[in-house]
């Protein structure tokens, strides 16, 4: 971290503001204590410039307490913020709801912008080139675009509906964009957002833009980035950053990338490029990705292939890169040389992370993974980010602020921190305003099978149909995997009179609407429904986990990523599988309780919550409830809806 001897900010301040101005002036607000613990932590890490890591418990209303100290510090100073969120939804209700309703009563002058990648901006001059050659697309599709281009004021890619990934991919602004000397700079949309963001001092962005610019800033020796410099970083949605760290370092090859090269490439083939040629690299990329589909669509190692097997793809890119070079331009085709050398790069980089993939580098993982095109890619992983995070990321601000809903494990954060590279930070838990032991009845049923039996799923279904009785439907199943799921969607099927809804019969905000208008319908879901979830009232009253949440044993980054801790001389399972369940856990559990009016059941089906050693650290993670064993106290429960929740202690 960075010290720069700044000014103490006045505490009085952020106190007044959540005690007298906010309650009086904004609708609707509710003053919570625990906000104001954690706006005043906030405060004092941005006035002793240290890092801090918080843990706000659902109801916090976390976002304005870092928001409040946030415009009282740039009111005050000339330190530039970036705030960056894990998911869409609330990086779109920081800049569009929050900020805006905050101005109302607090009208702070700080420029803020919403900061994104340029691949979601509409490239004219690609588009052009893309109507001019056709390249395959739909002349539907086209249409539908070309309709859009002409309206919007902001060329975010976002706002059109209907369009293919394969479409977007090549009228998007790309690797290959020849600012600052493309001809159509000054109508460039991306170029626009681009300003908004570099005048602004507070900059909404997500993680995966976050360390996009610090990957290219270190590629690039500080010569380019992403984002202007910023000296104060707030982490929304932290327990995810370690993972998005791992997938952005992520080196990946994929025939998509190959085939859209190849397709920029026929720009270029009415000046001396052979198509023939580039239909020869067409068929070996795609007979070289096609080689490695017959693993099946499970990740997998990429140590038991044939090193030499990328050679011919690897001769291919190198052709194109030398027939590239050769194209001789005129003085009036200033931007398609331009292109041309960008173009170059592009190939050449790829080249490099095909080699880079096939060669055993101490601290990644080459691996495997299947496609959605039915081609997989290939993939080198680093097994560990804390060190990138810390060299890169944290030790360049001055303050920082790292928070989410669930970061503690056994009553520490010590396994987000070993992981996200934090060696000292400031610490804050700030419990829950929910009344857990009033709202919350936790059951843990003692009757069923292991979850590796084939019993477990048929006489879950059993027990499912008593509770879901008890419920009146109103109930969100959640599932490590899609085989549970089925079995359970199948099995319920026609034994209950509530409509099911089924991860997969269509997009999750629609899923999600459905659910909430059809109080009594069951919603069945994996993934990413285990958290970001938000159904406050009635129609989310029982939450189900089918298994405890382990991570899939048998993928080869985390694989790796045991060894590694059994190298060290460490217990993976403690000290790796068991946190990230814990977390998971307490992510699904967290989908129950959304207000101080919601009550409701959460079930955990696996037995060996009570049945194994490790079962009371996963329990401890989970806020302090009523428990139960008793399908009994269930039905009761449902039955004196109103009244506190009934059963023992842990």
């Amino acid at each position: 971290m960075q010290d720069t001897g700044k000014m103490s900010m006045p505490a009085d301040l952020i106190s007044h503001m959540f005690t007298s101005v906010l309650p009086q002036e904004w609708l609707g607000y509710e003053a919570r204590p625990g906000q104001l613990q954690l706006a005043m932590a906030v405060s004092r890490a941005l006035d002793q410039s240290h890092l801090l890591v918080a843990e706000a418990g659902t109801g916090t209303g976390k976002t304005l307490a870092y928001l409040v100290p946030l415009l009282r510090d740039l009111d005050a100073g000339s330190r530039r913020v970036v705030v960056a969120t894990a998911t869409i939804a609330l990086q779109e209700q920081i800049f569009a709801k929050d900020l805006p309703q905050l101005a109302q009563v607090w009208p702070v002058a700080v420029k803020v912008a919403l900061a994104k990648g340029k691949s979601q901006y509409l490239c004219r001059w690609r588009l052009g080139q893309m109507v001019q050659l056709g390249l395959g697309i739909s002349p539907r599709e086209v249409d539908h675009l070309l309709g859009w281009a002409h309206q919007t004021q902001t060329g975010d890619l976002n706002e059109v509906e209907g369009l293919s990934r394969n479409l977007l991919g090549h009228v998007c602004v790309d690797d290959g964009c020849i600012y600052p000397r493309c001809p159509l700079e000054e109508n460039c949309f991306w170029l626009q957002a681009r300003r908004r963001v570099w005048q602004a001092q507070l900059i909404i962005c997500n993680q995966h833009l976050l360390l996009s610019d610090i990957q290219v800033r270190q590629q690039t020796g500080g010569q380019s980035s992403v984002l202007p410099e910023y000296q104060v970083l707030v982490v929304d949605e932290a327990h995810h950053l370690p993972g998005v760290a791992s997938e952005i370092l992520t080196i990946r090859a994929e025939a998509r990338k190959v085939g859209w090269l190849i397709l920029e490439a026929r720009r270029f083939s009415g000046h001396g490029l052979a198509r023939g040629k580039l239909q020869e690299l067409e068929a070996a990329n795609q007979q070289f990705f096609a080689s490695f589909c017959s693993r099946g669509t499970e990740a997998y190692l990429l140590d038991s292939v044939n090193p030499n097997q990328a050679d011919d793809l690897l001769d291919g890119l190198q052709w194109l890169w030398e027939e590239l070079d050769s194209l001789v331009f005129g003085d009036a085709e200033a931007d398609l040389s331009e292109r041309r050398e960008r173009l170059k790069e592009q190939v050449e980089n790829l080249r490099q992370t095909i080699a880079f993939i096939f060669t055993s580098t101490p601290g990644y993982v080459s691996w495997v993974e299947a496609g959605g095109n039915g081609l997989p890619s290939l993939n080198a992983t680093p097994i560990a980010v804390a060190e990138h995070l810390r060299h890169h990321l944290f030790n360049s601000v001055e303050a920082a602020l790292l928070t989410s809903a669930t970061l503690a494990t056994g009553g520490n954060f010590d396994y987000f921190k070993q992981n996200a590279g934090l060696e000292t930070a400031v610490e804050v838990v700030v419990p829950s305003p929910f009344d857990f032991r009033r709202q919350c009845l936790l059951y843990l049923p003692r009757n069923l099978p292991e979850p590796e039996s084939h019993d477990f799923y048929p006489q879950m279904v059993e027990l499912l149909v008593d509770i879901l009785e008890a419920s009146r439907g109103r109930a969100l199943l959640l599932f490590t995997s899609f085989r549970g799921l089925t079995a359970v969607f199948n099995g319920l099927s026609g034994r209950i009179p509530y409509h099911l809804l089924r991860q997969g019969d269509g997009a999750k905000a629609s899923l999600l609407e459905a659910f909430r208008q059809d109080v009594h319908s069951v919603l069945l879901a994996t993934a990413s429904f285990w958290e970001g979830v938000d159904v406050p009232g009635p129609a989310l009253s029982c939450v189900v986990m089918d298994r405890i949440p382990f991570a899939v044993p048998t993928h080869p980054v985390y694989q790796a990523r045991l060894a590694a801790h059994r190298q060290q001389g460490k217990d993976p399972f403690w000290q790796v599988s068991l946190p990230e369940a814990a977390i998971k856990l307490k992510q699904g559990f967290g989908r129950l309780i959304r207000s101080r009016q919601d009550r409701g059941v959460v079930a955990i089906m696996d037995r060996r919550v009570f049945s194994r050693s490790y079962g009371n650290f996963l329990l401890a993670s989970l806020p302090d409830c009523a428990v139960t064993s008793a399908l009994e106290d269930v039905r009761a429960f449902f039955a004196g809806e109103g009244g506190p929740a009934t059963g023992g202690d842990r």
